[in-house]
């Protein structure tokens, strides 16, 4: 059984290197920002943002991922921001720096952002992985991971919040990979605009309980990695002292090397505290690979400023 765990996961960072696609945080629901970077500075204030996550521990080489954020208005009309994030699966390393820019504007009972990133990132296989029995020598993608590949990468945000509580998000990634990758196809179908991200959110309000809710719902299509959509439900009680929230995720694929689907069910709490708010959240795989690790955690902390302050 050992060796052949150890074959998934030799398996999962040959992908990974494959892969345009970074890492979702759960909590994405909290900071927008993760999925769309025309959300930076949204609200006007400023923003220090920490992320980790542990997914399926436990189980030998599983994925750790941990981000800080800092997100800040300039002028009344733009926003930007820097986020820096390293991910670890087995013997291989990813390391990802990603500058936010967007403008934003209000139109009556709408307000309007659109935005962009840049992205630069760095993927290495540890020097152990060459002591793995399962180890191909002329495999050409390890042996160039093990000097390192680097890529350049954009990505382009809309995202339109009304009076009402409607949250509308819509996110192109992967613009320069999908770009390069449509050069020497033949065929008439381009994966330029055929990679994105829909958010879709709804806030309701229930004054005399004291209590607000918040559903929402999200699909992804992104390059060399599942289709994904997720349902979640968000609450907030005795004026955001106590957040808890379900999350359900669907992820689909006709592909070779993946399972043709797999769904995650998560938890999540938190509180909020005056400009300090904290996250913990914890989700299962509802697949046979459950038995085999401790399910995934995830934390998030966020510090919150005024201008004035």
């Amino acid at each position: 059984m050992k060796k052949l765990l150890t074959v998934v996961f030799l398996t999962l960072a040959t992908l990974a290197l494959r892969a345009q696609d970074e890492a979702i945080f759960m909590h994405y629901i909290n900071n927008m920002s993760i999925l769309n970077p025309s959300h930076v500075a949204f609200d006007d204030k400023y923003e220090f943002q920490f992320n980790f996550r542990n997914q399926w521990t436990g189980f030998p080489g599983s994925p750790f991922t941990y981000a800080a954020g800092f997100e800040a208005p300039i002028g009344g009309l733009m926003g930007a921001g820097l986020r820096l994030s390293s991910e670890n699966i087995a013997s291989l390393n990813t390391y990802k720096a990603q500058f936010n820019y967007a403008f934003r504007h209000k139109f009556n009972s709408l307000r309007l952002a659109a935005g962009f990133a840049v992205e630069y990132s760095s993927s290495r296989l540890k020097n152990s992985a060459l002591n793995s029995s399962f180890l191909e020598p002329d495999d050409l993608l390890i042996m160039e991971s093990m000097d390192g590949l680097r890529e350049l990468d954009a990505t382009l945000g809309v995202y339109l919040r009304f009076d009402a509580g409607t949250h509308i998000g819509i996110t192109f990634p992967d613009l320069i990979v999908a770009k390069l990758n449509d050069i020497p196809n033949q065929e008439n179908t381009s994966n330029l605009f055929n990679l994105f991200t829909v958010f879709l959110a709804q806030d309701l309000s229930f004054a005399e309980s004291n209590i607000s809710l918040q559903p929402s719902f999200m699909f992804r299509r992104v390059m060399d990695g599942p289709q994904t959509l997720d349902f979640n439900l968000k609450g907030g009680f005795i004026n955001e002292k106590l957040i808890a929230g379900l999350s359900y995720r669907y992820m689909f694929e006709d592909s070779e090397y993946m399972l043709s689907s797999a769904s995650i069910m998560g938890l999540l709490l938190g509180t909020e505290i005056d400009n300090f708010t904290i996250f913990y959240s914890y989700d299962i795989s509802l697949q046979d690979f459950q038995q085999y690790n401790s399910g995934s955690h995830e934390v998030s902390l966020k510090l919150t400023f005024d201008r004035s302050e």
